[in-house]
């Protein structure tokens, strides 16, 4: 969990995030959100996003870029443990 990660000391940090908005999403309508981990390093990661609508049309779609830190912020290469957690995480996606 990512709270055990935080509590260990290593916080994924935003660096980057881009979104494309492409239809209207009203506040009650019932969306999913689709994420794949697209890229996976020892220093940081990224992910890409889909949104849908109940009819399967796409709502949006982005992606976003983390890198690892310490709890200064100080960008750090995550622990071998973590790097392949997320790599089954990224295989079982596919």
């Amino acid at each position: 969990p990512y709270r055990r990660m935080e509590d260990d000391g290593l916080w994924i940090l935003v660096t980057r995030v881009e979104c494309t908005y492409r239809r209207p999403a009203r506040y009650d309508d019932r969306i999913i959100v689709g994420v794949r981990l697209t890229e996976l390093g020892s220093r940081g990661l990224a992910f890409a996003y889909e949104v849908v609508n109940e009819n399967r049309e796409r709502v949006a779609d982005g992606t976003s870029r983390h890198v690892f830190a310490d709890t200064s912020g100080k960008p750090v290469r995550a622990p071998s443990a973590i790097i392949e957690s997320l790599e089954r995480f990224r295989r079982a996606d596919r």
